[in-house]
């Protein structure tokens, strides 16, 4: 009788887990192009918050000096966040050196965390269309002019970029890159049927009057991170929102894999962390059900070491598992270059599944840091 319940449930969690996956394959099937077209009169404000990022700012301020846009079209404004390196020399010196684009230093005197440096800037910004990226990433020379062009067309409240992880030649690199194509795909489809419930802010565009207007940090300073996902939020709260996706390969931003697991670890769990204060139901039912089927594939294959005649199911349900996840891999890989990776989705299924279930028990009581601050998950 127990064994009967135990197939039936865990056939029902497979299947509502396929259907999930199939409804976001879907989606990402409808993605058209982004138009291309003028860029009109569009001015656009670029936001970089950062704290200790001497060794990332660099390799940022190349990729914006060197973008295509004319000059007198955008700026940029460094937020410094309480940074103890040489991150604010490194931006002194760029102001310098820089004669033809308009760069501000802000600083957090009085308060602290990327709301508040976002909220000071977005304030200060001369333009209406606002652009923010985090200090380690990397950008193409047209990626400013592609996101200048999507918001003259589309004039959209919010406009969705692409962010990827540069894949190494290692386990733990590959992880993070073929996870985060995972969770690109999902957000990207998501948006497409007029649902987004995720948004990355390393890569984000928007505008200053909907921001202004929309407040979107009010009730929530007290959680660290999370900067993006309320904004999103409350955009669709308040405003009958255009929210939408690009799907321009020149407007991805790259960033490279973590080095250390520890990073990792504690990257993901605020991450985990910060969605269960966002109120959205097709978030917590798509963050509940990978929770689960990950729980139940690590049951199912560890009783067929107990009870062999449960073989048979547990490779049925892992094959499907594994195949309905391969589909969507290698229909959303394609766009960031990674197609070729799709044999990492079968080597770290095991992994993976330990992970999921860490990170999501973690998130609930562990307390993380960041650039050398507690953070307590909410």
């Amino acid at each position: 009788m127990l064994s009967t319940i135990f197939f039936l449930f865990s056939a029902f969690v497979l299947l509502v887990y396929i259907s999930l996956i199939l409804y976001f394959s879907f989606g990402y099937s409808k993605i058209k192009s982004s138009k291309a077209g003028e860029s009109g009169n569009v001015k656009i404000s670029i936001l970089v918050a950062f704290r200790n990022e001497e060794e990332n700012l660099p390799n940022l301020i190349d990729c914006l000096s060197n973008q295509t846009m004319p000059r007198e079209a955008f700026e940029i404004l460094f937020i410094n966040d309480h940074s103890t390196d040489e991150s604010e020399n490194i931006i002194l010196k760029y102001i310098k050196n820089q004669e033809n684009i308009n760069v501000t230093l802000l600083q957090l005197n009085e308060t602290t965390g990327k709301k508040n440096a976002i909220s000071k800037a977005v304030i200060a910004a001369k333009h209406n269309w606002i652009v923010t990226i985090d200090a380690d990433m990397t950008v193409e020379p047209n990626w400013l002019d592609h996101i200048s062009k999507v918001l003259y067309l589309e004039s959209p409240d919010m406009l969705i970029l692409p962010v990827k992880i540069a894949a190494g030649k290692t386990f733990f690199t590959n992880l993070q890159a073929v996870e985060f194509i995972f969770l690109s795909g999902i957000t990207s489809a998501a948006a497409e049927l007029k649902n987004p419930f995720l948004c990355n802010g390393a890569n984000l565009a928007f505008n200053k009057d909907v921001f202004l207007n929309a407040n979107p940090f009010d009730g929530n300073l007290q959680i660290a991170s999370g900067d993006d996902l309320f904004l999103l939020q409350k955009i669709k709260e308040k405003f009958e929102h255009k929210i939408i996706w690009s799907n321009q390969k020149s407007s991805i931003a790259t960033t490279e894999p973590k080095k250390k697991l520890a990073e990792f670890i504690s990257q993901r769990i605020r991450w985990a962390g910060k969605t269960k204060a966002v109120k959205s139901r097709l978030n917590s039912f798509t963050a509940g059900f990978v929770f689960l089927v990950s729980i139940n594939t690590i049951f199912i294959l560890t009783t067929c070491f107990f009870e062999l005649s449960y073989l048979k199911f547990a490779a049925s349900f892992y094959l499907l598992k594994i195949g309905v996840e391969l589909l969507f891999f290698l229909q959303v890989s394609s766009f960031y270059g990674a197609k070729k990776k799709w044999w990492w989705v079968i080597l770290l299924q095991p992994v993976y599944c330990f992970y999921i279930i860490f990170i999501g028990s973690m998130s609930i009581f562990a307390t993380t840091t960041w650039k050398g601050r507690k953070i307590k998950n909410i």
